[in-house]
Parts: structure tokens; sequence; C-alpha cells
């Protein structure tokens, strides 16, 4: 059928609709006309292609895909848009992490349909595996459920792409160990990819706490 053979594509459409609306929603805050938000969504669904593809090339997998791409490669783009169109970095960041994450999603739940990525046997002649993608799933929807309504109402302030960086690295740094493609190895790339996830969030996360309290110290004088 045509829409399993163009499954992703699908995907990566519905990926661009949620940034489309998402976008809409918040362009008073980006200070975007309507046809620049379209264009911004075709964008960065395409910028995202070429980050995983990019970054799957940099292992030796020139052909496959790496979610890290996208994590690591897409927001030097919102920091470059950012910097050129003069926009708060906070808000761009904050605003374009959930787009980020909404289509990290969805490439995952394409893992599903496609049987890669998948977990290890959980044991030797057992049919089941370690659900490591539903479990990556359930993270990316808990982490929007709860961010997108602090996006919405105003009450972060940089800090989403950095928490973003530090749990999700965490969790694949864990969920690595169970994965297929890791079965008889030490550590694999991806757990290089986690841990250098954990350093940046956290550092970046610790110097907007730093920044801010300087700020409110400022202010109180």
């Amino acid at each position: 059928m045509w829409a399993t053979a163009h499954r992703l594509l699908l995907l990566l459409s519905l990926a661009g609709v949620f940034t489309i609306i998402w976008l809409l929603k918040l362009r008073k805050r980006l200070k975007a006309k309507a046809w620049v938000v379209l264009l911004i969504s075709v964008l960065h669904v395409v910028y995202g292609v070429f980050c995983v593809r990019i970054f799957a090339a940099i292992e030796g997998h020139p052909e496959a895909m790496s979610l890290y791409g996208a994590v690591f490669f897409m927001p030097i783009g919102y920091f470059v848009g950012a910097k050129i169109f003069k926009r708060p970095l906070s808000d761009v960041f904050d605003i374009f992490s959930i787009c980020l994450i909404a289509t990290l999603l969805l490439a995952r739940i394409n893992c599903l349909f496609a049987g890669c990525c998948k977990g290890r046997l959980i044991s030797e002649g057992s049919a089941l595996c370690w659900p490591t993608r539903e479990i990556e799933i359930v993270y990316y929807i808990a982490f929007m459920a709860y961010f997108i309504p602090k996006v919405v109402k105003g009450k972060t302030h940089g800090e989403v792409y950095p928490l973003y960086l530090l749990s999700y690295g965490s969790l694949r740094f864990i969920l690595e160990f169970f994965r297929e493609s890791s079965y008889g190895k030490t550590i694999d790339w991806s757990h290089l990819w986690s841990l250098i996830s954990i350093a940046a969030g956290l550092s970046v996360y610790v110097t907007l706490k730093h920044w801010k309290g300087k700020k409110s110290r400022n202010s109180g004088k």
C-alpha cells in the first residue's frame, strides 16, 4: 500500500503540521508572520532529516538515520536564526525545542513500524524484547505534556532544551544497554553521545541558573 511504502514521509508531514500549529500559536512571541511560520515549518522538517542523515554518516552508517543528529545539530539552526533575526534566545529555544521533540517522537514511532532500533530479547528462548523504543516514546510524550503548558504560559526561561539534553541523554544511556544493536558491546556510539548530551545539558542548565540568580541579585540592589 502507498501509506506503508511512504510511512516515514507521512510521519514527517505530521511533524510539519504539528510545527505549523505550534508556531502559529506562539508566533506573536516570535514576531513572525503566518507565511514565515509556514516556511520555517517546512525548513524545520527538511533540516531535521539532513541532520540525522549527516550524523549517521559520521557514525559510519550513511544509509541510516541517527536521532542524535537532530538533538545536537538542529539547535545550531535555532541559535543562528535567533541571532540573525534578533529574537530572544530563551524564547526561540523553548519554543523550537518542543518542535524538535515532537519530530523525534514521530521518528521513533516510525521505528516501531519499520522494526528497527528494537530492544534485545529479554532472555534466551523468549519472544519478548526489552521495550526500548516504547519507553522512549512514553518519555517524549511525558516531556511534552509537562513543558507545553509551561511554554505557552511563558513560565520557561531557556531551560527546556538543556533539561531535554540532560534527561534524554540519561535515559538513552541506560536504554542502550538493552538495545539489540549494542549486544556484545561494552559501549556503543550512542553511549558516548548520551554522555555528551548529559554533560552539555547540565552545563547549560547550571549556567542559566547562574545568570538568572545574578540577574535577580542585581535587580534587587
